[in-house]
């Protein structure tokens, strides 16, 4: 695999990571760890595309982090509420856009075992409490777009705000359990300021979504946990609000995302 491809896919893998165990640190640490591994590789196996090669060994790190006693992640621990495979089947499929047969390709499991864990997740979302949702997106068809899938998952839309002033008016008048926020507005404020402001006074997870996240995964200072790429796909949006929502209720928020 030339050097060039795997730059090109590091800010997904990252963001994948980080989605799956929910802490930035253990999400970097992963892939880091990838990296360092990738750089002893020959090749990886005959007739299969680097992405998957790439998502296939990054899942053995992510499964030694919540392994580890030193994880800030832990392993299974109470208050995920959802087991690490169940977690990675929703993500591989929902984020990733991967079909079953490759997402049991990369955990290293037969087809219908992968299904049983699939369905397993998605049963066990049934008893997930209904989130309040703050929506921050200054575009009409976009906002609405979320708000309905939001809606579609069960969840109450608490407010569309359209500007940094509006998100903050929002807040004041009810505390949502969950954002949504795209990084830049029309009006030339920041959907990463007004969480921020946000979290100054509250601890309220955020999902920030962007048409550029390889501006925000850098690499360098605070990034966010939990990001969406812009054109999103539905089944995207609602595996990233689930994974979300299954660390919130043990995690702290950092302006940022979710952080443990």
């Amino acid at each position: 695999m030339r050097s060039s491809e795997l730059i090109d896919l590091l800010p997904a893998l990252r963001r994948h990571a980080r989605a799956v165990t929910g802490d930035q640190p253990t999400g970097d640490r992963c892939v880091a760890q990838l990296i360092e591994h990738v750089d002893r590789m020959v090749v990886f196996d005959a007739g299969v595309c680097s992405k998957l090669s790439l998502h296939r060994e990054l899942a053995v790190f992510i499964n030694g982090s919540q392994r580890s006693p030193n994880s800030p992640s832990g392993a299974d621990r109470p208050g995920s509420g959802l087991p690490i495979r169940h977690r990675q089947a929703l993500l591989l499929t929902g984020l990733e856009g991967l079909g079953e047969a490759d997402a049991a390709w990369v955990l290293g499991i037969a087809v219908e075992e992968f299904g049983a864990e699939l369905e397993a997740a998605r049963l066990h979302l049934g008893s997930l409490i209904v989130a309040d949702v703050l929506i921050i997106e200054d575009e009409f068809f976009i906002s609405r777009d979320l708000a309905r899938i939001v809606t579609s998952m069960g969840h109450r839309v608490l407010a569309r705000a359209k500007s940094h002033a509006e998100a903050i008016a929002s807040v004041a008048k009810k505390r949502p359990d969950l954002i949504l926020a795209d990084v830049s507005l029309a009006d030339s404020t920041s959907g990463i300021e007004a969480v921020d402001e946000i979290n100054k006074s509250a601890s309220i997870p955020a999902i920030f979504i962007t048409a550029y996240p390889e501006k925000l995964l850098t690499g360098s200072g605070a990034e966010p946990t939990f990001l969406i790429a812009k054109p999103y796909r539905v089944e995207e949006v609602k595996a990233v609000i689930t994974q979300c929502l299954l660390f919130t209720e043990f995690a702290v928020t950092s302006p940022y995302g979710v952080s443990v």
